[in-house]
């Protein structure tokens, strides 16, 4: 009896020893047969007659012993529960200002370390009534006032509902300067904007659609204290590092 013991032991120690041994980080031993071994991965076929492949994360392993005994202490990285790149600058341009005959860059910087909050600022200039007169059609005021260069910028506060990724967006909008098409006049309008900015963690590509709401007024002509209501649609293209 003694004798068969000893017998099944060298047995069993000799086909576990013709395997390979996986060992996981929860402490679960494998015998398998490593049939590859990848940066992020081993597959493997088990001991029985079928000898189905399998593949496990490396991740999850802490050690591998092959059947000619090499042992391999698993210190792969996980891309998954790496921390993605932080941008916090964006670059780009605002083609619906084109609409209004305005050509204008825009640059935001990212202000807080969890990303919700971000500050766009734009400057723009007027590409096709440069040196317009104004036509007068919106009032008795006679000025033919002549303007040499129509520019325009302002702010954005932008609040991120997520950060570096697809989401919500909504913060105050203000812009001054030569707004209106045809019209040489200083106004400003402040709006509260609500939007959706459409992007990626691994990309560096953005792109920001809102739509603003608020007040306008003109600063050089006009009824001092009168307001008019002000909307606005805006997209934005960027580009971040």
């Amino acid at each position: 009896m003694k004798l068969n013991c000893t017998i099944l032991f060298i047995f069993v120690t000799l086909i576990l020893s013709a395997q390979d041994k996986l060992i996981l980080k929860d402490g679960k031993v494998l015998y398998v047969n490593i049939v590859s071994i990848h940066e992020n991965q081993v597959t493997y076929t088990d001991t029985t007659a079928e000898a189905k492949i399998y593949q496990i994360p490396s991740n999850e392993l802490v050690l591998l012993e092959t059947k000619a005994g090499i042992l391999k202490l698993i210190r792969i990285k996980d891309s998954i529960t790496q921390p993605t790149k932080k941008y916090i600058n964006a670059i780009g341009i605002i083609p619906s200002d084109i609409a209004l005959s305005r050509f204008t860059l825009a640059y935001e910087r990212i202000l807080t370390k969890k990303q919700h909050v971000g500050l766009m600022i734009p400057f723009g200039f007027n590409f096709f009534n440069v040196n317009t007169t104004r036509a007068s059609q919106l009032s008795s005021l006679q000025t033919g006032q002549k303007v040499n260069f129509m520019w325009n910028s302002g702010f954005d506060l932008n609040y991120y509902q997520n950060t570096s990724k697809n989401g919500l967006f909504v913060g105050p909008r203000f812009r001054i300067g030569y707004l209106l098409y045809n019209i040489p006049f200083q106004a400003f309008t402040v709006q509260g904007q609500i939007g959706k900015r459409f992007c990626s963690e691994d990309s560096r590509l953005t792109q920001h659609f809102s739509v603003g709401l608020g007040l306008f007024k003109f600063l050089e002509f006009g009824p001092v204290n009168y307001f008019f209501t002000a909307m606005s649609i805006n997209y934005r293209l960027s580009v971040k590092w």
